[in-house]
């Protein structure tokens, strides 16, 4: 096979595809995250909106973050590297980039994006938004009369529109590290479930004994320490 260095294509296509990925999660996120003002007005309960809000972004941001370590894994052996070292460096970078904007898109959302302008949301198109009743409905925190639109403005606990996103940011990194916490210990768990299964039946149809420090080994590559480490 061509190495990667005198044959750009695999490299140059998997940066496209990896940017698409990232697109799909900024996309998916941002939705959930303008559905978050919706079931803060509308589910009867400001709090448990927020909450709902925040576990159903980090539980996506899990799913995707799950789909995306094989599919760089699998980029890189496309790439067909020089040497394990490039192939590893390769696998590092990509993963971290394309896990850097999935993990922390909604942070940025909230901490920073949120609080640049006024906009709103399930707009009917027949009720006009001008400046003067951006500003008040961006005060008030109310919505027109005919309820055409709903205002994406950063609120407190409670529901009502706040000067900043604080309570909105600490809720969203409290789920993140929840879902996190959770969503990686089940999947070790159930890896290494799946791993002890595979070790005793291989280990009985040669006619071996299985030994339980055989599953002490990490299976981790340098790549994998590295992003772990970095994140």
């Amino acid at each position: 096979p061509v190495p990667s260095a005198l044959c750009p294509r695999p490299w140059v296509a998997s940066w496209a595809l990896l940017a698409v990925c990232a697109l799909v999660s900024v996309v998916l996120q941002l939705s959930l995250l303008l559905l978050r003002s919706w079931l803060v007005l509308h589910l009867g309960n400001p709090i448990g909106g927020h909450v709902l809000a925040a576990l159903l972004t980090a539980l996506a941001v899990e799913v995707m973050q799950a789909g995306f370590h094989p599919l760089v894994e699998a980029l890189c052996s496309w790439q067909n590297h020089r040497s394990e070292h490039i192939h590893e460096a390769h696998f590092a970078y990509q993963l971290f980039t394309l896990s850097f904007i999935n993990r922390f898109f909604s942070v940025f959302y909230l901490a920073v994006l949120k609080k640049l302008g006024t906009f709103s949301l399930f707009h009917a198109g027949a009720y006009p938004m001008t400046l003067a009743l951006a500003i008040t409905s961006r005060t008030l925190g109310t919505p027109p009369a005919d309820g055409s639109f709903l205002l994406e403005v950063c609120r407190d606990r409670q529901g009502h529109p706040s000067n900043g996103c604080v309570e909105e940011l600490a809720t969203q990194v409290g789920a993140l590290l929840l879902v996190q916490l959770v969503f990686q210990n089940a999947f070790e768990y159930g890896k290494l479930l799946l791993q002890q299964r595979r070790t005793r039946a291989a280990a009985a149809a040669h006619g071996r004994i299985y030994l339980e420090a055989g599953l002490q080994r990490s299976s981790g590559s340098a790549g994998d320490d590295f992003f772990e480490l970095t994140m």
